[in-house]
């Protein structure tokens, strides 16, 4: 991909997408690179987002390789109030404290037998404070 120096950083960022085939919005990419400071300095990237960081970007001789990350969002939903209130009600119908009649023959596990957890094959006790 070749650009000027002068292009504007949106341009440049719809080029990108454009380039690479990405499905997304200008606003969904992040655009990084790493400052040409030595072959052995490890350095924070820096990152692409105005006017004035892609000049500096092209002003950079050797320019550094771009990376391109997309950054997912979250799809907002309108109806998370009705939805968490459909989960409460189906919760209030069960009470996991109360034994039903369906459970009523089982056996629940004393303290001693809840207290140990399978490792392994092992049977190793876990201690309780």
């Amino acid at each position: 991909m070749i650009v000027h120096r002068d292009i504007a950083y949106d341009d440049f960022a719809n080029k990108i997408i454009t380039c690479c085939k990405l499905n997304c919005e200008l606003k969904d990419i992040v655009i990084t690179y790493l400052h040409s400071c030595g072959e052995k300095q490890k350095a924070a990237p820096f990152k692409i987002n105005d006017q004035l960081s892609l000049s500096t970007y092209l002003e950079d001789e050797p320019r550094g390789v771009l990376r391109i990350y997309m950054v997912e969002r979250l799809v907002e939903n309108h109806n998370l109030c009705d939805d968490q209130q459909v989960l409460n009600d189906e919760c209030g119908r069960m009470n996991m404290n109360i034994p039903n009649e369906e459970h009523e023959g089982q056996h629940i596990l004393s303290p001693e037998v809840r207290n140990r957890l399978p490792i392994i094959g092992e049977v190793v006790d876990r201690q309780v404070l």
